[in-house]
């Protein structure tokens, strides 16, 4: 992890379409910060109010503001002395420890202190667009997600809200009667024995790939001794399914 810094959504998106403004973003410390490899916010710039003032500061200043999903931002370029007296506010350093989320607004920029003196491994959470006809979602190849039902292919941005078959889910998750528990319990236990296997795979795969820069050989090495299970192995499976928390 080095310097960089952006906001994970389009500024004039978000002030002229409402695209992304409601969303949050986020990451996961997996090796802890220090002062000179952390994370760098700019806190307070979490409405479209002020961003209509800060893109107007920019903008007087000849800075352009591309139209791809995100924004990018230069030091010195895009944040100066005038918008610090503007907005009272400015890059700020937070120092995550191991294991620790940050969850912060779509409008808020963030990114790396610089330069890294050191190797830090941090996940972050990358928001996808969804396709104007709010149908299609932005993500490799297309893919399809035979085991979503109607409310999970909406919130990926497969079907839309007013559906019929998304409304008579909600109702039975909102109700939550004795019939449509029993039916989701089904549901689960068909996925598990889905996927159980195969995240399995993957973790063998990751480890061996990855190495000691590999996020769940991280993950069990920084375990306590009595929650350590023995690696898994390449034939390990499980047709039967089992409660995902045990993996």
């Amino acid at each position: 992890m080095t310097g960089f810094i952006h906001i994970d959504v389009n500024l004039y998106r978000v002030c002229n379409e409402n695209i992304g403004v409601d969303a949050i973003q986020g990451s996961l410390t997996i090796t802890g910060e220090d002062n000179k490899n952390c994370t760098r916010i700019i806190p307070k710039i979490n409405d479209t109010s002020k961003t209509l003032e800060w893109i107007e500061i920019i903008t007087k200043r000849g800075v352009k503001i591309g139209k791809g999903f995100i924004t990018g931002m230069k030091p010195d370029v895009h944040w100066t002395a005038a918008e610090v007296k503007a907005f009272d506010t400015n890059w700020t350093d937070i120092i995550y420890q191991d294991l620790q989320v940050r969850v912060t607004h779509s409008l808020i920029p963030y990114g790396s202190n610089r330069p890294a003196t050191r190797e830090r491994i941090t996940m972050l959470l990358w928001l996808c667009g969804i396709q104007e006809d709010h149908k299609t979602l932005e993500i490799a190849k297309g893919v399809h997600y035979n085991l979503s039902n109607p409310v999970a292919a909406t919130l990926v941005g497969r079907t839309k809200w007013s559906c019929g078959s998304v409304a008579t889910e909600a109702h039975k998750i909102i109700t939550n009667n004795k019939y449509s528990r029993e039916a989701y319990k089904v549901q689960e236990d068909k996925v598990v024995v889905t996927f159980a296997p195969k995240f399995r795979e993957m973790i063998v795969l990751e480890r061996h790939i990855f190495g000691k820069n590999s996020f769940f050989n991280v993950m069990y090495n920084t375990r306590t001794t009595d929650s350590i299970r023995p690696e898994p192995t390449m034939d390990e499976g499980n047709n039967k399914g089992q409660d995902l928390n045990d993996i």
